[in-house]
């Protein structure tokens, strides 16, 4: 719902006006969302070394900055939603504008109001009405 409350937001700033009657319309408008969820392996590297002072042969020095570093692996998993919004003529049948967007969500099932104001507005912001 609140995609759809920003969709006619931004429609109607940019001068465009929703009928409810589609065959007085000038253009329709459909968008979907979909979300994924992904994996992906993280390599972290830490610089080698053991704290504290360490002393050899040739004297004392601080322990950080030698021996081998520490590599770490391991997987996350993350939802990815896609937000395709289409603008066609409705006379001729002809896609006007199109946008695809793709964006890393957190852990929640819905969206915020800014969410969806901030996905419209960067989705729109290559439509030109004249």
């Amino acid at each position: 719902m609140q995609l759809q409350q920003a969709i006619e937001r931004a429609l109607k700033s940019k001068g465009l006006v929703q009928v409810n009657d589609p065959g007085a319309a000038d253009f329709l408008v459909d968008y979907h969302v979909a979300v994924k969820s992904q994996q992906a392996t993280v390599q972290s590297v830490y610089p080698g070394g053991y704290p504290g002072v360490v002393c050899g042969p040739y004297g004392c020095w601080s322990g950080w900055g030698w021996g081998p570093p520490e590599v770490e692996y391991r997987t996350v998993q993350y939802h990815e939603g896609t937000f395709v919004f289409d603008m066609a003529l409705r006379s001729p049948k002809k896609l006007a504008y199109r946008a695809i967007g793709q964006k890393e969500l957190n852990n929640k099932s819905t969206i915020s109001q800014y969410q969806a104001e901030e996905a419209v507005g960067h989705l729109l912001k290559g439509l030109k009405v004249q």
